[in-house]
């Protein structure tokens, strides 16, 4: 994954260069420009692929009969950071089924927002993997806020 971005750079850096040239790139060329964005894709893919997290969030699901709270600690160089999403009961708007991509397995995607506003602020994600997975989401259904 980290080798694709760094390929997207290099392809985004060498079209602003031959787009938008300074100078100095002028003066070097076009084989030293496509050198250039070459090596500089491969630096970038090689810190990213050292920088991105190995394996994916840490996310903990916990659930009461008053509320569901996912907690996400991310790992890596952002491995301080912490994130809690809670959905309460009464206040469910939004329930979407969310497919699997590249071997993970999907879910559906819990919040008390609608539209736009779901997607932005997110919500508890359910995972497919989960045994109790039918179970939670028809419990998610059953708090469905009245319309």
């Amino acid at each position: 994954m980290a080798f694709l971005v760094g390929g997207l750079y290099c392809i985004g850096m060498l079209g602003i260069k031959l787009l938008w040239p300074s100078p100095m790139d002028r003066k070097d060329g076009f084989s030293f420009l496509l050198i250039e964005a070459v090596v500089m894709g491969l630096m970038y893919g090689a810190t990213m692929a050292f920088v991105w997290p190995k394996k994916g969030l840490g996310c903990r699901l916990l659930v009461d009969d008053r509320s569901m709270t996912c907690v996400m600690n991310f790992t890596g160089i952002m491995k301080w950071h912490v994130v809690r999403k809670t959905v309460s009961a009464g206040k469910v708007r939004c329930i979407r089924e969310i497919p699997g991509k590249l071997g993970t397995p999907g879910g559906c995607a819990v919040s008390e927002q609608t539209g736009w506003k779901a997607w932005m602020h997110g919500g508890v994600f359910i995972s497919k993997s989960l045994p109790e997975y039918d179970e939670l989401k028809a419990l998610a259904e059953s708090w469905r806020a009245p319309e």
